[in-house]
Order: structure tokens, then C-alpha cells, then sequence
């Protein structure tokens, strides 16, 4: 089972935010965060019952050990980002679907 990461930040209203990280990229000699926003259960309040809204991109520095995270502004910066997040997501896609047809092979030998 995978482990997602789960952070928090403050807009510049001092509003927090919390994200639950996907995947980080590496593109154009930049590092991007995919993340989910993450909300908790309001009625129980329980961390593991979380409930998942938009898909958004970061652009990511790191400083040492602080880490710096950016809106992406830039348009074409943006769709490139988005651009490579689906491609990785159509490559996973095909992963899952070549790994089930396998087994089904497999099991047809057996």
C-alpha cells in the first residue's frame, strides 16, 4: 500500500490548507508537487477520514532543509506541468491494465 505525505500552508489570508502530495516531478530543471486538497471530516474531526477536492500543481524550491512552495503563474508553465501530469497518469493507467491482463493469462495456464 502507498504512503501519501500530507501537509498544510497558509494562503495570504492566513487561511490553512491542507494537501495531500501525489507526485513530484522534475521537468525543465524545476521540481513540481501534484497534490490533492485535503479536507478532514468536520463532524468527527478523525485524520483518517479525509475527503479530496481539486488536483493542483506546486512549483517546489528546497533551501537546505526548508522546503518553499510557489503557485505556478506562468501559463505555459502551468499547461506543461498539467500536460506531464496526465501523460504520467495515461502511463500508470496502461501499468495497471497490462499487470491485470497478465494475471488473467496466468491464471488461464495454471
Amino acid at each position: 500500500m502507498q504512503e501519501f505525505e500530507l501537509f498544510t500552508i497558509n494562503n495570504e489570508e492566513g487561511e490553512e490548507h491542507s494537501f495531500m502530495l501525489l507526485k513530484e516531478i522534475e521537468m525543465d530543471g524545476s521540481t513540481y508537487w501534484i497534490c490533492n486538497e485535503a479536507f478532514v471530516n468536520e463532524e468527527n474531526d478523525n485524520p483518517e477520514e479525509l475527503t479530496f477536492g481539486d488536483t493542483v500543481a506546486f512549483k517546489v524550491a528546497k533551501n537546505g532543509e526548508e522546503v518553499i512552495i510557489d503557485s505556478i503563474e506562468d501559463d505555459k508553465e502551468f499547461e506543461k506541468i498539467s500536460s506531464k501530469w496526465e501523460e504520467l497518469q495515461d502511463e500508470e493507467e496502461i501499468e495497471e491494465d497490462d499487470l491485470e491482463f497478465i494475471e488473467e493469462d496466468d491464471q488461464e495456464n495454471k
